[in-house]
């Protein structure tokens, strides 16, 4: 289920990504959330900014697993 895509194909780990929600997306991450095109899309930013801080846990969970 953490894994489910909306209607447009997004994931709660892309939606809190987009937000900024970085306890959130700890959470998900930890309950098995698939990081996929996450943190190449919080680098490269939405709208015109980037998530420092979602980056640095995509980052550190990526090499913790």
């Amino acid at each position: 289920m953490v894994n489910k895509t909306d209607r447009l194909g997004k994931t709660p780990l892309l939606i809190a990504c987009y937000f900024g929600f970085v306890d959130i997306a700890s959470f998900l991450l930890n309950t098995g959330a698939v990081i996929d095109g996450c943190l190449e899309r919080a680098t490269r930013g939405w709208d015109g900014h980037t998530q420092t801080e979602i980056i640095e846990l995509l980052n550190k969970f990526e090499k913790k697993y």
